[in-house]
C-alpha cells in the first residue's frame, strides 16, 4: 500500500463519521438540559419529536408548561419558510402559581420526549421545506426540590428574587411538507357562538359581550382597571427612568416603543371586548387563569381560576398585551420577581413578555 492510499483511508473514515454526525437529529446543549428535535414523517403537517435530556450529574427540574410536552400554549419554536418566519397562531395562556405537578424531574442521564404537531400552532399552509428549531426561556434548577424553587404565589408575587430564566434551544432541522390544508376553523377561527350574549345590567362606559360568564360586571370592572393602569404607565414611560428599568432593563432605545404599547392598550381596552367562559373556553386546563390569541384584538377566554384570582385587572391587562394590535407580547415567564429578574438578565425577552407590561402598568406611579 503506497503512502497516498494509506493517508486517504483514514480521511475517508473521518468523512464518513462526519456524514453520520450530520445525519443525526439536531441537538443543542443548554447547560444541564439538552434539547433535540427529530422530524416525524408527515406529508401535510410539520410533526417533530422533542426530546429533553439531563446531561448533568444531578437531578434537573423544569416547568412542563414552559415546554411543549403537555401541549403548546406559548410561542416556543422558530418556524421559517424561505427565510420568512411563520406566525404563531396558538393560544397564549396566563397561569397561576406552579404546583408540584407542574415540575418535571429528570434524573441524571435520563430523557423525556413527546411528538408535537407544529402545524397546530403555526401557519404552515404553504408547501415547501421549513426550518424548525426550539427556542424558549425556562426555569431550570439542578438538585433543587420544586417546592423550594422560585415560584409565584396566588397573588402573582414572587416568593424569591433568585429566579433566572435560561435560554433553551435546539439546532434547526429541515421538514418538507406539501402544505397544511385549510380547515373551517382556519377560515373563521373567531366565529362567535350562535347564542345571545349574557345580559349585563347597569351603566357601563362601553358595551361588554360575555358568553357563559357568571359575573359580567366583575369583568367590566377588571377591564376598566386594566385600562386606567395602562394610562398611568403611558404617562410614566417618558424616559429611561428607574421604573422603566425595573421592568424592561437596560434597553433605553425601546422607551418610545414601550410607551406606544401602553397607549395601544389604553385605546383598545376602551372599546368592546368579548369574554368567553365555561364551555366557550375549551382550552382552559389546570393552572390556566385566562388565555387569548395574538391574532385577535377583542377576545379573552376566562377560566374558572380567574374568579378567585386576587387581581383581575392584572389578568385582563396581561391578555391585552398579547394582542398584535397592542404589543404582540409572548409568555416568557410569569410573576413579580421573575419579571424583574428577566428585565435585569434578559432585557430583550422582558420587552416581549406580557407579564412585564402588566406589572409595569400595575406599579406605575
Amino acid at each position: 500500500m503506497d503512502l497516498y492510499t494509506f493517508l486517504r483511508r483514514p480521511l475517508s473514515l473521518y468523512g464518513l463519521i462526519a456524514a453520520l454526525l450530520f445525519a443525526l437529529p439536531a441537538a443543542a446543549a443548554n447547560g444541564p438540559l439538552q434539547t433535540k428535535l427529530a422530524p416525524v414523517a408527515d406529508d401535510q403537517r410539520i410533526t417533530v419529536r422533542v426530546t429533553f435530556t439531563n446531561t448533568s450529574n444531578e437531578d434537573v427540574y423544569f416547568l412542563a408548561y414552559e415546554t411543549p410536552l403537555r401541549g403548546i400554549e406559548r410561542d416556543l419554536f422558530v418556524v421559517e419558510l424561505d427565510g420568512e418566519r411563520m406566525p404563531y397562531t396558538g393560544i397564549v395562556a396566563f397561569r397561576a402559581a406552579p404546583t408540584k405537578e407542574d415540575w418535571i424531574q429528570l434524573a441524571p442521564g435520563t430523557e423525556i420526549s413527546e411528538v408535537i404537531d407544529i402545524s397546530a400552532a403555526y401557519d404552515t399552509r404553504r408547501s415547501g421545506t421549513y426550518q424548525v428549531r426550539y427556542n424558549a426561556v425556562q426555569q431550570i434548577h439542578q438538585g433543587v426540590v420544586p417546592s423550594t424553587s422560585p415560584a409565584v404565589d396566588a397573588q402573582g408575587l414572587g416568593t424569591t428574587s433568585q429566579y433566572v430564566g435560561k435560554g433553551v434551544s435546539s439546532e434547526s432541522i429541515s421538514v418538507s411538507i406539501s402544505g397544511t390544508p385549510a380547515s373551517a376553523k382556519d377560515l373563521e377561527p373567531f366565529a362567535k357562538p350562535d347564542v345571545a350574549p349574557d345580559y349585563v345590567s347597569g351603566e357601563f362606559e362601553w358595551p361588554a359581550a360575555t358568553y357563559g360568564c357568571q359575573s359580567p360586571s366583575v369583568i367590566n370592572s377588571a377591564q376598566s382597571t386594566a385600562r386606567s393602569r395602562a394610562q398611568r404607565a403611558y404617562n410614566t414611560a417618558t424616559s429611561f427612568n428607574s421604573w422603566y428599568q425595573t421592568w424592561f432593563g437596560n434597553s433605553p432605545s425601546a422607551v418610545s416603543t414601550v410607551r406606544s404599547r401602553f397607549a395601544n392598550a389604553y385605546n383598545r381596552l376602551g372599546q368592546n371586548v368579548d369574554y368567553y367562559c365555561g364551555s366557550y373556553a375549551p382550552y382552559c386546563s389546570a393552572g390556566v387563569v385566562a388565555y387569548t390569541y395574538k391574532t385577535t384584538s377583542n377576545r379573552v377566554y376566562l377560566c374558572s381560576a380567574f374568579w378567585s384570582y386576587s387581581d383581575k385587572g392584572h389578568v385582563i391587562g396581561h391578555e391585552a398585551y398579547h394582542w398584535n394590535t397592542v404589543a404582540g407580547a409572548d409568555d416568557v415567564t410569569y410573576g413579580f420577581s421573575q419579571c424583574q429578574s428577566l428585565a435585569r438578565t434578559r432585557p430583550n425577552d422582558a420587552l416581549r413578555n406580557a407579564d412585564n407590561y402588566a406589572y409595569a402598568a400595575d406599579t406605575a406611579p
